[in-house]
């Protein structure tokens, strides 16, 4: 028997897995300090296939700055992915017939808002990047799976990795992406459970799904702007979603996401099984996948996908970025936005570190930040799923948790103030607050959904809720594109704080009117709201009667 052959070589930074997570830190590594030596293992062979099976087809407005601004992917992403037509969701179609698409109640925007995001075909972009990288000297070795690692010490010790083919690489930094394999999280024993259960499935047809093709009703097909195929498609169940997103190059993305304490794992264990689901579920959704089964490109199933991190960033130079560290949940399409933020903490680390500056406490600092954005995301999932199939709810969440996201998320993120400890530490007390109020809104939302299960919805009419009767909605979005200085930054964060207190507490008044008994908790102690820039609310609210 031939005996490995051992070679020894050295490197700034050892990025474990390459894919979306590794290649866009290691091209933001390089981007910054030209003169880094960056390498990237790639357990698998590359170049990826195109429409490569992973979950991060769709993006959101932070990790579409990432990717756009952030990168300079600009380019890429126009020529060769899709832009986004926002999320649109569905309810209503009847379970078991087939209803005419024009008589669900819809929620999502007539028109685009400003800031972009875009539908991704994973394996194209991380060829993409991977090329990118290579360009500007960055070593990629492919079909390279890690076999041992020594971690150091943080002081004059380097972390030492060897490969299956017996390569050692001593590097100064050492980061994990290498997915759910969690290599460091399982070898520093890091590995957190979040009490969020969720299961999903999800294939690619090589065949292009379009939904507007699913109704002539032309009242139906002229009250939005744009095709709605370029959406991010979500067909609503209790306890359950089906996504549908388009890919370049003419293929569609579908996946099921459920809760499995409301539905049967059994029953969605195969490609058949799936197609039986969707034809008691979403009938027509189910006609159309099994009219092009023979264009079927994969399949697979992931259970238990929601898990934590309990440290992410270290003084030892050592980082886990992407799903190697924290994974919430698919809905919002929040994966790419994780990495977004943790690839700036990092490169942040790695750059002052690179620069002969002490690191002192911003590591821990960081690992704060991250997972308080962590926890405060979290709480939009947890126990949440028994009401995705409830119009009324969800469109009151959807404004909700977006209003969050864009005023607070989005916002610190475009801004380009999640690194900046001194900005982040004057706003500690009043992001505390807010979530702190989101936690309350959450458990409004299943008080809400506890006295809506069991009402009769096969009669309610369907109506089409458009984002766009949500203006201030409109204007968190602008706001993200404003070149501001840290005063008018702080200035308008705390408008956008104040706006959210008022838009809990016109909430908190609207289900008191629908259901005087429910429980609202301390949310009963916000103010009445009369801000004119939120008047809209109102009455985008009162829309939703007709659906109560």
């Amino acid at each position: 028997m031939t005996a490995t052959k051992k070679t020894t070589t050295d490197t700034d930074v050892l990025i474990m897995g390459g894919g979306l997570a590794g290649f866009t830190l290691a091209l933001q590594l390089v981007q910054q300090q030209p003169e880094l030596r960056v390498t990237v293992l790639e357990r698998y062979a590359m170049p990826f296939t195109e429409a490569a099976h992973k979950i991060g087809e769709s993006t959101v407005e932070v990790g579409a700055c990432y990717l756009n601004k952030v990168l300079g992917l600009s380019e890429h992403l126009m020529a060769e992915q899709l832009p986004k037509f926002g999320l649109r969701l569905f309810f209503g179609g009847r379970e078991g017939t087939q209803t005419p698409l024009e008589h669900w109640s819809e929620l999502g925007p007539s028109e685009e808002f400003e800031y972009p995001s875009y539908q991704i075909d994973r394996g194209k972009l991380e060829n993409h990047l991977a090329e990118q990288c290579k360009a500007r000297g960055v070593t990629v070795r492919d079909s390279s799976k890690v076999n041992n690692i020594d971690v150091g010490n943080g002081k004059s010790q380097p972390h030492l990795v060897t490969t299956h083919s017996g390569l050692s690489i001593s590097c100064r930094w050492l980061v994990d992406a290498s997915g759910r394999q969690g290599l460091l999280k399982r070898k520093l024993e890091l590995k957190q459970d979040n009490d969020h259960q969720g299961n999903s499935l999800w294939f690619r047809l090589d065949a292009d799904v379009k939904i507007d093709d699913w109704s002539e009703d032309e009242e139906w097909q002229g009250r939005i702007s744009k095709a709605r195929w370029l959406s991010t498609n979500h067909f609503m169940t209790d306890g359950s979603w089906t996504w549908l997103i388009p890919l370049s190059g003419g293929r569609t993305s579908i996946g099921i996401v459920y809760d499995p304490q409301l539905h049967d794992d059994d029953k969605l264990k195969n490609f058949d099984d799936t197609l039986v689901w969707l034809h008691e579920h979403h009938p027509k959704l189910a006609s159309v996948v099994a009219a092009h089964s023979d264009k079927l490109m994969d399949f697979k199933r992931l259970k238990n996908y929601s898990h934590g991190c309990s440290e992410l960033f270290s003084k030892n130079r050592w980082a886990i970025t992407g799903e190697a560290g924290v994974f919430l949940d698919p809905f919002y399409s929040p994966g790419t936005d994780f990495i977004a933020i943790g690839n700036n903490y990092i490169a942040d680390l790695i750059y002052r570190d690179m620069s002969g500056q002490h690191l002192l406490s911003r590591p821990s600092v960081y690992s704060e930040l991250y997972l308080g954005f962590y926890q405060a995301t979290l709480e939009i999932y947890q126990d949440q799923y028994q009401l995705f199939g409830q119009p009324l709810i969800m469109s009151i969440k959807i404004g909700w948790d977006y209003a969050n996201y864009w005023g607070i998320t989005t916002f610190l993120f475009t801004q380009n103030r999640m690194t900046d400890v001194s900005f982040m530490r004057k706003c500690l007390g009043d992001l505390g607050e807010i979530r702190e109020i989101n936690r309350q809104v959450q458990a409004l939302f299943r008080e809400l959904s506890r006295l809506e299960t069991g009402k009769d919805r096969a009669g309610r009419q369907a109506n089409f809720i458009d984002q766009h009767n949500f203006k201030w909605l409109d204007e968190l979005n602008r706001n993200l594109s404003k070149p501001l200085d840290d005063e008018a930054m702080r200035e308008l964060l705390l408008k956008n704080l104040a706006g959210l207190k008022e838009f809990a507490s016109e909430i908190t008044a609207y289900v008191l009117r629908l259901y005087p008994e429910a429980n609202v908790g301390k949310l009963a102690q916000l103010p009445p709201s009369d801000s004119a820039h939120l008047q809209d609310i109102g009455t985008a609210l009162e829309i939703l009667e007709n659906a109560a």
